[in-house]
């Protein structure tokens, strides 16, 4: 009897440990089960969500803004420009100014290589503003001044050549172990033609000098901003995008040209004309030191 009493007593522990096991081992399992599966979820994710990628400076090649308190919509303004520097200033100002606004809703002004800008652009009329050289724009479309109309004529610029050395000279030997940054555009006059002109000049042999080529101005002041490249040629500008240190300025001896401004005929106006001379004026800092001034119709009033 105590026998079975014990065995009934045994099993009756054996089942209520099954009762109580399982239901924890379930739980643990579906817990496990739970966890594993949000885990997954979130290494899938991460493994395969991409940033978005940084924008970097040397990409842009445009800016854009509203006009204020304009009655047309959808019409832009397009303007093309040799360089980015002051093209932020000068849209907005752009984008403030009234009669402006009478016309267009937006302005949106580009800088791109020389080699961007088409015959097809100058005849259909894809940017209504263009700063560029005369030469290079009747070489695309002898017609140009029919299409066109001049609103400032060319300016003078003086070029240097830019170093972060003290001792910096145009001779072969400063140059035998130094890198010489330029911008890979060989119908450019001031970051390669004349650069190498004046080089020439010196009776440096080019083919034995270590030079670097830059898609972009700003890559090229960057390269030089991080002392990878020794000697730059820069504008009048150069001071509002080179961090200056020490800086080293060897003058060339020739003056650029700036070259014109010229606005489409199709919608030019003489209140337009003022409008645009008056937002030019954010440039007057890159001629300063050629002394020269820019002239405006007499009928411009305040400019």
């Amino acid at each position: 009897m105590s026998y079975s009493k014990n065995s009934s007593s045994g099993v009756a522990r054996l089942v209520n440990s099954l009762f109580t096991i399982i239901p924890y081992n379930f739980f643990s399992y579906r817990l496990i089960q739970i966890t594993i599966f949000i885990f997954s979820c979130f290494l899938i994710i991460v493994l395969t969500w991409q940033k978005p990628p940084l924008l970097q400076i040397s990409t842009i090649d445009h800016y854009q803004c509203e006009i204020k308190n304009t009655l047309v919509s959808n019409k832009t303004f397009n303007i093309l420009l040799p360089l980015s520097d002051y093209a932020k200033e000068f849209a907005e100002r752009l984008c403030s100014n009234t009669e402006i606004g009478k016309q267009f809703s937006q302005v949106n002004i580009n800088w791109r290589n020389r080699s961007a800008l088409t015959a097809d652009d100058l005849l259909k009329e894809k940017y209504q503003l263009i700063w560029a050289r005369k030469d290079t724009l009747k070489g695309m479309v002898l017609h140009f001044d029919d299409i066109y109309q001049m609103l400032l004529p060319s300016q003078k610029v003086q070029i240097f050549w830019l170093s972060h050395n003290k001792a910096a000279e145009l001779s072969p030997h400063f140059l035998t172990d130094k890198i010489i940054g330029l911008i890979n555009d060989q119908k450019s006059f001031s970051s390669y033609l004349v650069p190498i002109d004046s080089l020439k000049k010196q009776g440096i042999d080019i083919s034995k000098l270590h030079i670097n080529y830059y898609n972009s101005y700003k890559s090229l002041y960057d390269a030089f901003n991080r002392h990878e490249i020794d000697l730059i040629p820069g504008q009048n500008w150069f001071d509002s995008i080179i961090d200056i240190d020490q800086l080293t300025q060897i003058p060339i001896q020739h003056q650029l040209e700036s070259g014109e401004l010229y606005a489409a005929k199709s919608i030019i106006t003489p209140e337009l004309t003022c409008s645009f001379i008056a937002a030019f004026h954010v440039y007057i800092p890159l001629f300063e030191a050629s002394n020269t001034t820019l002239t405006s119709p007499k009928y411009c009033k305040n400019i």
